[in-house]
């Protein structure tokens, strides 16, 4: 691996937390490998399909939090959160668009 961060952020008033993995691959094929294979975690969690987000994600739905997936070239990111607006603005923070 090329290198991995992660953070965890709660909101104990809430009881709800946002976890983020950065992960950077040696090579552009591993984080193509794992996105590909990735998704069979929130899919077996959740029982439901990813939904494809406007931002390049796709992002998987439960009954109390959300999963989202981004990859490109050598990096994938997850992050998950209790509600899409919020993992969304997250993203955009860690990944702004240029």
């Amino acid at each position: 691996w090329g290198g991995d961060r992660f953070a965890i952020y709660t909101n104990e008033s809430a009881e709800s937390f946002l976890m983020v993995l950065h992960t950077v691959w040696d090579t552009a094929d591993d984080s193509t490998e794992f996105a590909a294979l990735y998704p069979n975690y929130p899919t077996r969690l959740y029982g439901s399909s990813g939904d494809l987000q406007a931002n390049g994600g796709e992002c998987w739905q439960g009954e109390a939090d959300l999963i989202c997936l981004y990859q490109s070239e050598q990096e994938t990111l997850i992050v998950r959160g209790p509600a899409l607006e919020l993992v969304l603005a997250l993203v955009d923070a860690i990944f702004p668009e240029e």
